[in-house]
């Protein structure tokens, strides 16, 4: 019986599967999510058992010629992130270029840390603190945000739509911002 069903519906018609036109915002996303691919293929997180290490083995900092620092992050001869610092009219201009295309560009302010009560750290405030917007192709897609996770704070992709997109995969966050904190961004 289940043999002479499985014949008939052999030997049926295939019904076309619609195609779902992608909308503007879907289409930034996708876009979003084709450019960060190459970055990790190339980063290849599975390989990496230890992120401190591999950030601290395999960054390089240095000054551009127009004074900013220059930090990079490679991996197989290839800048896996480049991003550069510099100061400008009391804010920190921030680039970084991900491989693959993904850019996230802006300015941050230098808090009060004197005064911040880190046990009681309002997470708006955090991201107040910072203007920085996600490019693909040269075109504004989304803008990072913060949220918090476990009392700390994750790096988020804020697209037009209010959805957002944790960067908390990149499994190298945390490590690559102590790195930055500690080695390109300190307050000595």
């Amino acid at each position: 019986m289940l043999l002479a069903a499985g014949l008939a519906a052999c030997g049926r018609e295939e019904v076309p599967v619609p195609v779902h036109e992608l909308t503007e915002q879907e289409r930034q996303k996708q876009q979003v999510a084709d450019a960060l691919d190459p970055f990790f293929a190339l980063l290849d997180p599975a390989s990496i058992t230890a992120p401190v290490d591999f950030v601290t083995q395999n960054s390089q900092v240095s000054m551009g010629l127009d004074g900013s620092l220059i930090y990079r992050l490679q991996k197989d001869g290839e800048n896996l992130i480049r991003a550069s610092f510099s100061l400008e009219q009391g804010r920190l201009r921030v680039e970084f270029r991900l491989y693959g295309g993904l850019r996230i560009a802006g300015t941050l302010v230098r808090p009060d840390l004197e005064n911040l009560d880190f046990q009681n750290l309002d997470w708006t405030l955090l991201e107040s603190w910072m203007d920085l917007q996600v490019y693909v192709g040269g075109k504004k897609v989304a803008r990072l945000g913060i949220e918090p996770l476990d009392g700390f704070p994750l790096p988020v992709l804020r697209y037009p739509d209010d959805t957002s997109y944790a960067l908390s995969s990149l499994l190298i966050t945390d490590a690559l911002l102590d790195y930055l904190l500690k080695n390109v961004l300190t307050m000595e």
